[in-house]
């Protein structure tokens, strides 16, 4: 008998034919394991939005080149034109630079500028305190609160397309497609499964032209299986 999370294991065991996750390639995961603070893991996840890693790379390096340490009061205090002119790589850059500047503001309303009250919330509360802000949804919430720990498994357009394709969702919905995939994968290892999917999609799982016959899930994908050629 198939147990919760046997499909999950399956996947994620297959998924590591990819290759392995390097910290360069995944901007959070990077910031994470440089800095250990959640407010500059989110700082970096908002300026990700929309774009790819080399930009959110070059932006969040020009961003801290400008104001030194990212701390919420020196964020807060710096001019929306500032934060425009250091993240303008990344696109979507006045949309990102009120996000920035409004979430710096509301950390220091909340916890007196103590990022590491962050790491403490739970994840009702990170989401009632953090989608205050216009600019933060709860995937980039989501993207903290994994990197503090916390179980959950944060959908981006990869991981959407994979779920949709694997048939382990129908739904366009975030919350929808977030709660199926963690359905299927141990609280432990979401994180974890959330790095895979992304590699996943950008190296074979593309959005046009998926390259289905590379790919390690392709006889348990239902979108895998009209794609290959018959007899494979």
């Amino acid at each position: 008998m198939m147990k919760q999370y046997d499909i999950g294991d399956k996947i994620l065991t297959r998924l590591k034919r990819v290759g392995r996750i390097e910290v360069n390639e995944f901007i959070a995961l990077f910031v994470n394991k440089r800095f250990k603070d959640p407010f500059i893991v989110l700082i970096a996840t908002i300026i990700s939005q929309n774009t790819n890693e080399k930009n959110t790379f070059k932006a969040f390096e020009s961003l801290r080149r400008k104001i030194g340490e990212l701390k919420p009061e020196r964020l807060a205090d710096m001019s929306l034109d500032e934060i425009v002119d250091a993240i303008r790589v990344s696109g979507m850059y006045r949309v990102k630079s009120r996000a920035i500047k409004e979430v710096s503001k509301l950390i220091l309303k909340e916890f007196k500028g103590n990022t590491e009250a962050l790491r403490n919330l739970s994840i009702d509360e990170a989401y009632s305190i953090l989608l205050q802000v216009p600019g933060v949804g709860k995937k980039t919430v989501d993207v903290m609160l994994a990197y503090m720990g916390k179980p959950v498994l944060p959908v981006d357009t990869h991981i959407r397309r994979i779920a949709k394709r694997l048939g382990v969702t129908t739904s366009n919905n975030y919350e929808d497609i977030k709660e199926s995939l963690e359905n299927i994968f141990r609280p432990e290892l979401r994180l974890k499964a959330h790095l895979y999917l992304i590699k996943l999609g950008r190296s074979i799982c593309k959005a046009s032209k998926p390259l289905c016959l590379k790919c390690p899930l392709n006889d348990i994908c239902k979108e895998g299986q009209k794609n290959l050629p018959k007899g494979s």
